[in-house]
């Protein structure tokens, strides 16, 4: 009686659900799937390297595995991931919200592979009533001092600058200086460093008082020194619990000189014909300012209700990829101002840390909007679109159509309509809120 031949084993996978968002595949991969797929990944090679003693093409498949094994393990590998992964989360109908992470593949002793992929999902969540929430809207109010802090500023930003040389620096004068500078006490001991050309204003809170102390009195080609022992808990994380010995040599010392507060400085602050007239452009810039944020604290207002009524977990691979997003945009605007971001001073963990928590609330915030936004049948402003897209072609001088073209093609243009149907519907919820002005009765 003939025998029956065993059926070759096939494909098997199981996929558990680690909490709300995260799943995770196991794939169990039969060794003639793996060898199908190598076999394949060899012949590919071989059309395309040169090996001296052989012709373009005709290097044997030995040679080619031999020589070429971990190439074609990590092709192999990253195909029958990329194959089977898909092809199970169509399966179960998952819909990943990031790439899934390959987090282990291991071969097995009959040639199979196993494969564990993990990906996050949203979680599922029932919108909570969003009509009728309340707020309260600031009151606007534009003060005399208010005006008054504007116009010092206008001053300051029209100061004549005008280098010292026949008095010592004063509170207020600018002081350019070489900086040379020794640890004494903390983990860098003993090392020196220097920094050429700073800039230190005499009197200011933004640098430590013992060396703010060495400023005054000081005169160009003058050699300052001063210790500073910074306390633990200092704001500049790296100096804290340092003890520095600094040696100043000053360049150069000049001084601001504000002009009067008088219809010359409205002049030349814009086109204003005298000081009052000036005064009432800023009084009125105030106020629209004022109004906006308080509209905005009431969109706020309305946006931390809706968080309130509608909790569920956010996909942690989501909060990740946004951290990154922030941290890497706060590194580029150091960058942007000439400071090294891996010198800042910065504890980047607990940086990340603090952002995390920013962007959960954020991703939540979005998604209940987006949801809101279904309900109602709400999208973008296609006038509002158009508005930026030719702001932001006229700065880079682009034609509007290049440049919705190029962001279409990065996914910019995606992310613009979806922060505009945001937009519009906070809009909607304040119009349907119930919102009082401060000091009314509800």
């Amino acid at each position: 009686m003939p025998t029956e031949e065993p059926a070759p084993p096939t494909l098997r996978h199981t996929r558990t659900e680690d909490g709300p968002c995260r799943r995770r595949l196991e794939i169990h991969l039969p060794a003639d799937q793996v060898e199908a797929e190598a076999g394949a990944a060899a012949r590919r090679l071989a059309r395309e390297v040169r090996l001296p003693g052989f012709r373009r093409g005709k290097v044997p498949p030995a040679v080619i595995r031999k020589r070429y094994a971990q190439d074609i393990q990590e092709e192999v590998l990253e195909r029958l991931a990329s194959r089977h992964v898909g092809t199970l989360l169509q399966e179960h109908g998952d819909e990943p919200v990031a790439p899934p992470v390959l987090e282990k593949h291991e071969h097995q002793e009959d040639g199979g592979l196993l494969l564990v992929a993990a990906y996050d999902v949203e979680a599922p969540f029932q919108l909570g009533e969003y009509r009728g929430l309340e707020a309260t809207r600031p009151a606007v109010q534009v003060e005399d001092k208010d005006v008054d802090e504007v116009l010092e500023s206008i001053r300051r930003s029209l100061a004549r600058i005008r280098t010292v040389e026949d008095r010592g620096a004063e509170p207020g004068d600018e002081v350019t200086l070489d900086l040379a500078g020794e640890h004494l006490a903390g983990p860098e001991q003993g090392e020196r460093f220097a920094n050429q050309g700073l800039t230190l204003q005499v009197g200011t809170e933004d640098v430590h008082p013992d060396l703010a102390a060495a400023l005054p009195g000081c005169k160009a080609g003058d050699k300052r020194e001063a210790t500073v022992t910074y306390p633990e808990a200092y704001r500049t994380p790296a100096l804290a619990g340092r003890t520095i010995r600094y040696t100043l040599g000053i360049q150069t010392v000049r001084e601001r000189r504000l002009p009067p507060a008088d219809d010359d400085l409205a002049r030349e602050a814009g086109a204003f014909q005298s000081l009052e007239e000036l005064r009432g452009q800023i009084r009125d810039d105030l106020r629209t300012e004022k109004t906006r944020q308080a509209e905005e604290a009431v969109r706020q207002g309305i946006l931390r209700q809706l968080l309130e009524r509608n909790s569920f977990p956010v996909p942690e691979m989501l909060v990740d990829r946004e951290v990154r997003r922030r941290l890497e945009g706060f590194a580029r605007e150091l960058a942007a101002r000439g400071i090294d971001p891996a010198q800042a001073g910065i504890d980047w963990k607990k940086e990340g840390e603090r952002q995390a928590g920013r962007a959960t609330a954020d991703l939540r915030a979005g998604r209940i909007l987006d949801a809101v936004a279904d309900k109602e049948g709400i999208e973008a402003d296609g006038e509002a679109l158009s508005r930026v897209l030719e702001a932001e072609a006229g700065r880079e001088g682009k034609p509007v159509a290049a440049l919705r073209a190029q962001w279409e093609r990065e996914g910019r243009l995606s992310a613009l309509k979806s922060h505009l149907r945001r937009d519009r519907v906070l809009d909607f919820l304040v119009s349907v809120g119930h919102i009082h002005n401060e000091g009314e009765q509800p």
